[in-house]
C-alpha cells in the first residue's frame, strides 16, 4: 500500500532538497509574468519547493499557486498538471481557490527522473522536478510495472497509446486532440485492460470507470482522464477487484461534462 506522508514530509530527503534549491524570489527568470510555483500543502511554511526526492509508493499532497504579473493570486482558474514520466496525478485539472491555490496528490510509480509540468491560462508555466527511487523504481530511468499497474499486451490497447494526447481547457471542460492511430480506432470494436471504478450502487454494474491502475481512493479517479475509459453495458457486470479485459466499441469524446476522453459502448468481457 503506499506510504502517505503527513507530518513528517519525508523529513531528510525534502529538506536536503530545500536546502540546495532554496524558496523562491523575484529576481529569478519568471518575474514580472504570470506564474505557478509548488508548495506542499499542509506545509506552506516551508516556502516554495522547486524538487522532490520520493521512494516509490510515496504519497504527497501538492498545492500549486497561480498569480498574475504583479504577483496577487488569480482565483477560479483551472491549472492542468502533466506527469512527464506518468507518476499519478490525482487531480489532473483542479481550480485554484481564493488565494490562487489549486490542490492535488501525487503517487509516486515510476523510477528515475520526472518533471511535473503546470500550465494555467496565457502564458502561466510552472515545473516541479521529481526524483523518484526505492525497491519498485527502475534506476535506469525505463518504465517497469509497478504495484496495481497491468504489464502490456499484445491483444489489447494499451494505456501508453490512449494516453498519447495533448490537452487543454475549452470552455471551462477540458479538450483533446487525438493521435491519428488512435482518431482511425474510433467506431471500432477494441479490447481494453483495467480495474473497475464503480459509478453505481448495486453487486451488478453498467456505468463505470476502466483504469490503467488500482483505484487508491472511491472517491476520486486514480489518474488524469487520460487514464480511465468510461464503460457502458447493458448486460451488467459483476463488481471485483480483480482486472478486466473488456471488448467494445470506442468512443471517442471531445470534450464532455463528464471530463472523459474515451467510452466503451456495447462492452462484454474479452476474456
Amino acid at each position: 500500500m503506499p506510504r502517505t506522508m503527513a507530518g513528517k514530509v519525508l523529513a531528510v530527503a525534502l529538506m536536503a532538497v530545500l536546502a540546495l534549491v532554496g524558496c523562491a524570489d523575484d529576481s529569478r527568470d519568471g518575474a514580472g509574468k504570470p506564474r505557478i510555483s509548488a508548495y506542499l500543502d499542509g506545509n506552506l511554511e516551508l516556502g516554495e519547493v522547486e524538487a522532490l526526492s520520493l521512494d516509490a509508493g510515496d504519497q504527497v499532497h501538492l498545492a500549486f499557486r497561480f498569480t498574475d504579473a504583479d504577483g496577487a493570486p488569480v482565483a477560479g482558474e483551472r491549472l492542468a498538471v502533466l506527469s512527464r514520466a506518468g507518476n499519478l496525478i490525482t487531480h489532473p485539472a483542479p481550480r485554484t481557490d481564493a488565494d490562487g491555490f489549486a490542490r492535488t496528490r501525487l503517487l509516486a510509480q515510476r523510477g528515475g527522473q520526472d518533471t511535473l509540468e503546470i500550465s494555467g491560462p496565457g502564458e502561466a508555466r510552472g515545473e516541479l522536478r521529481l526524483r523518484v527511487g526505492g525497491e519498485e523504481a527502475d534506476q535506469h530511468g525505463d518504465h517497469q510495472v509497478g504495484e496495481g499497474e497491468l504489464p502490456e499486451r499484445d491483444d489489447v490497447l494499451s494505456w501508453r497509446r490512449l494516453g498519447a494526447l495533448k490537452t487543454w481547457e475549452e470552455e471551462d471542460l477540458l479538450a483533446a486532440e487525438f493521435p491519428d492511430d488512435i482518431l482511425a480506432l474510433e467506431g471500432q470494436t477494441v479490447r481494453v485492460q483495467g480495474f473497475m471504478m464503480p459509478l453505481e450502487q448495486g453487486d451488478r454494474q453498467r456505468h463505470f470507470l476502466l483504469s490503467a491502475s488500482t483505484p487508491s481512493c472511491f472517491y476520486c479517479a486514480p489518474g488524469g482522464p487520460e487514464s480511465v475509459v468510461e464503460v457502458k453495458t447493458d448486460r451488467g457486470l459483476a463488481f471485483t477487484f480483480d482486472a478486466l479485459t473488456l471488448e467494445g466499441e470506442l468512443e471517442l469524446l471531445d470534450p464532455n461534462e463528464m471530463g472523459m476522453f474515451y467510452r466503451l459502448k456495447d462492452a462484454r468481457p474479452a476474456d
